[in-house]
C-alpha cells in the first residue's frame, strides 16, 4: 500500500535549492532513497529528519563539540562533494582496470613460458 507522499520533504529540498543527488549526498543517502521519501514509499526515519533540521540551520558537521557552518551554500558543498566522489570512483575504476591488465599480462607470460618449456622438453 502506497503511503501519502510527504510533500514537506520535497519542499525542504527545493527550499534549500538542492537537487535530489545533492540532498542525498548531504544526508548520507543513495539518491534512490530521496526519491523513495519524496514518493512516499518509505517513511523518513528520525535520524534523517534530524539531519534535515541541521542542514536547514546551515550545520554541515559536528566535531569536537562544535557545529560546523561553512560560508558556502549547501548546493555548492554538495556539488563539490559529488564531484570529488565521482573523481575518486573514476580513479578506483582505472586502478582496477590496470590491475586486471597486469594479471592478464602475467597469465599470458606464464602460459607462454609453459608452452616454451613443453616445446623444449619435446625437442
Amino acid at each position: 500500500m502506497k503511503k501519502k507522499a510527504p510533500k514537506w520533504f520535497k519542499a525542504w529540498r527545493k527550499g534549500l535549492k538542492l537537487t535530489q543527488k545533492q540532498a542525498a549526498y548531504l544526508l548520507g543517502l543513495k539518491s534512490r532513497m530521496v526519491q523513495n521519501y519524496e514518493s512516499g514509499t518509505h517513511d523518513i526515519p528520525l535520524y534523517i529528519r534530524l539531519a534535515m533540521a541541521s542542514l536547514s540551520n546551515g550545520v554541515t558537521d559536528f566535531e569536537d563539540n562544535e557545529f560546523r557552518r561553512p560560508g558556502k551554500s549547501l548546493a555548492l558543498i554538495a556539488s563539490a562533494g559529488l564531484a570529488a566522489s565521482k573523481e575518486a570512483s573514476k580513479e578506483k575504476k582505472a586502478r582496477k582496470k590496470a590491475k586486471k591488465a597486469e594479471v592478464e599480462e602475467a597469465r599470458a607470460a606464464a602460459a607462454a613460458k609453459e608452452e616454451t618449456g613443453s616445446d623444449a622438453a619435446q625437442a
